[in-house]
């Protein structure tokens, strides 16, 4: 799973299959109550990763409030 290193910024992960350092390739924005999505690729042997990415752990999830219900 990636990291935040010291100086805040996102550490990639590791592949699972060649242990190569892994190169951030996309980000999916957050959508209504799912977080935003990292997908990481190796390019030494072309594994295909994805990890859901919060933006504050710390933040407690909101409920959602329809008006006049």
């Amino acid at each position: 799973m990636a990291s935040i290193d010291g100086g805040g910024s996102l550490a990639p992960p590791s592949c699972e299959s060649c242990n190569a350092a892994m190169t951030l390739i996309g980000r999916l924005p957050r959508i209504l109550l799912r977080p935003s999505v990292h997908v990481f690729r190796c390019f030494s042997c072309d594994n295909v990763i994805s990890e859901e990415h919060r933006a504050s752990e710390s933040s407690q999830d909101q409920e959602l409030t329809v008006p006049g219900v």
